[in-house]
């Protein structure tokens, strides 16, 4: 099951055989629209983590893909260091 405030909930679960013949879920993303959004940059700071920054941005941890889906050059997150700019997608 998919949570409704998911970035998925308009997805659909499948089950397939994994190569030693187990079930697996896996999800299946819904057709993506093409959208716009404004964005400010950020100047990370050490310990800074995409959690802390959705809730200081937006007032929702859970909302950390919001700020990953902006800089998708970004693939390590943990590794990202201090003084790396970003965008951060302005809520509107």
């Amino acid at each position: 099951m998919i949570a409704i405030s998911s970035r998925y909930a308009q997805s659909t679960v499948v089950i397939a055989n994994d190569l030693a013949g187990k079930d697996i879920q896996a999800i299946v993303p819904s057709v993506q629209s093409a959208y716009s959004f404004s964005y400010s940059f950020y100047l990370l700071k050490q310990f800074d983590t995409l959690p802390n920054l959705a809730y200081d941005n937006y007032g929702d941890p859970t909302l950390w893909y919001l700020i990953a889906d902006a800089n998708p050059e970004i693939l390590l997150w943990d590794v990202t260091t201090a003084g790396t700019i970003i965008r951060i997608p302005v809520n509107n």
